[in-house]
């Protein structure tokens, strides 16, 4: 799939630290690029607030996105106690 990502993902990813942490974002971003539909990636789940609105769990933050025309775009990336508070 087609990914983008917004300014605010990217600013997320520039606060991380972990470097392990930072490897398995990768390995997941990569997931998601050879994903034909967001249902074959791994730890994906359908938010209920928006139609278009999905989040991945990468141990214990998650990656928000959202599914727009067949493109995948990356809008944040947080703690798991958090990323409700910022996404969608």
């Amino acid at each position: 799939m087609e990914v983008e990502y917004l300014k605010s993902f990217a600013n997320d990813l520039k606060r991380i630290q972990d470097p392990m942490l930072l490897r398995r974002i990768a390995r997941v971003i990569q997931e998601v690029k050879d994903a034909r539909t967001p249902q074959v990636i791994r730890h994906v789940k359908k938010l209920e607030q928006e139609p278009n609105a999905f989040r991945i769990r990468v141990g214990d933050h998650r990656i928000g996105f959202y599914l727009t025309g067949g493109r995948i775009v990356l809008a944040r990336i947080a703690d798991r106690r958090d990323i409700y508070k910022v996404f969608p």
